[in-house]
């Protein structure tokens, strides 16, 4: 298991949101980070001084599903 950071930041790249946890490896520790990451804000998931992956932002549209058109062809 290896240990690892996911930081969270606001718009002036300051960490709001520290997240330690463990993980088999760097894809277990990602699926875990999208799993925990707040939505509204950029991530970054670091193993010791290795940063392995940033996480944008997404916006409340692209975290909402689209319905379904209401028009009739």
């Amino acid at each position: 298991m290896f240990q690892y950071r996911l930081f969270c930041l606001d718009d002036q790249g300051k960490i709001l949101h520290p997240h330690v946890f463990h993980a088999e490896g760097d894809d277990a520790a990602l699926s875990l980070a999208r799993d925990r990451q707040h939505r509204q804000h950029a991530c970054e998931l670091w193993r010791g001084t290795k940063l392995i992956a940033s996480l944008p932002a997404q916006s409340d549209a692209a975290a909402q599903p689209i319905p379904p058109s209401s028009t009739q062809f």
